[in-house]
């Protein structure tokens, strides 16, 4: 998988170290994939929750223990094509649960 943009989770870091190993072993582990459906991201990371917002394939992951929230869309791969992994936002478990960052998927 491709992944846009690693700067995001790179300005994240350096905002909050702790989360640093967490992102690059996840930034690591998904540009080796080759992801065709949801079930090959849970394949990969058993705590990632697909999901389908405004019609966007959304995948969150759970950043170091559960503190924080990565999330992603994704347009899969398909045949010969490698699939994108788009970095959207990284939250704090707070700031997902008051759910304003569906509204800017789209």
């Amino acid at each position: 998988m491709r992944v846009i943009a690693k700067r995001m989770l790179r300005e994240f870091w350096e905002k909050v170290p702790a989360a640093r190993t967490a992102l690059i072993e996840w930034h690591q582990r998904t540009e080796k994939a080759d992801w065709h459906r949801p079930q090959d991201v849970k394949a990969t990371f058993g705590r990632a929750d697909p999901l389908l917002i405004n019609g966007k394939h959304v995948v969150i992951f759970d950043i170091l223990g559960n503190r924080y929230r990565l999330i992603t869309t994704i347009i899969y791969s398909a045949g010969e094509r490698t699939g994108i992994v788009y970095t959207r936002e990284i939250l704090t478990h707070k700031e997902y649960d008051q759910e304003q960052w569906k509204r800017r998927i789209g």
